[in-house]
């Protein structure tokens, strides 16, 4: 064997051992990025959530009156301005104070639902169940939905106090729903009877679209 067999052999034996070197910390790091890989895969399970007492259903209950309490009263007042003063603006008021009123409401109805199955004293469950009945138009869960819904049903609260008939069409003779009670009351002409219950009732065939819409968002 010549020495240039040698040297070419020898050449080849290095080459190769460099190979293995160049190689060797691939595998240790593939594996690796391989467990990470698994890691990320297989999520640490969520700790569950304590079981609900009766003391915590109290203090749940006790809190939720004080708040609700708070949003009525503002709610009330917003609404007997708007009724008394019925313009745009008072509209607008009322219909922001009764939004804030039924979100409440009704998140404060579902945060209730995890105390439904606890043994609760009887003054306290009576609570609970008069906060699921308060809730007279469920609030849809989006928060755009919740305002539209509630300024419709300022705005059809407008119409009601606005409501005006005028018999014959004569302006100077126009009567509201207090001069519509009074004719109810106290006529004895089933005319005048008749024809004061049709004009009260005409004033309703413009709300129907407003009405559908607020019974589809209370859907939601």
């Amino acid at each position: 064997m010549t020495l240039a067999h040698v040297l070419s052999n020898a050449s080849r034996v290095r080459m190769f051992a460099l190979f293995l070197a160049a190689i060797s910390p691939i595998a240790p790091v593939a594996n690796g990025q391989t467990g990470a890989s698994k890691e990320k895969a297989s999520p640490t399970p969520k700790a569950a959530a304590p079981a609900a007492t009766v003391a915590e259903a109290e203090r749940f209950i006790s809190q939720a009156e004080t708040r609700l309490l708070d949003l009525w009263i503002k709610g009330q007042r917003a609404s007997w301005v708007a009724e008394n003063f019925i313009t745009d603006d008072t509209e607008s008021i009322s219909a922001d104070a009764d939004a804030a009123v039924k979100a409440a409401t009704a998140d404060l109805a579902r945060e209730a639902k995890r105390y439904e199955k606890l043994p609760l004293p009887p003054d306290v469950a009576r609570k609970f169940k008069l906060l699921k009945l308060s809730v007279d138009i469920p609030a849809p869960h989006d928060p755009a939905a919740q305002v539209e819904l509630a300024k419709i049903a300022a705005s059809l609260d407008g119409d009601y106090g606005k409501g005006t008939w005028c018999p014959d069409d004569k302006k100077e003779n126009c009567k509201q729903l207090p001069d519509i009670e009074k004719i109810l009351a106290t006529s004895r002409d089933p005319q005048e009877l008749l024809n004061a219950w049709k004009g009260w009732h005409a004033i309703a065939p413009p709300m129907r679209k407003r009405y559908v819409r607020l019974v589809d968002l209370a859907k939601l």
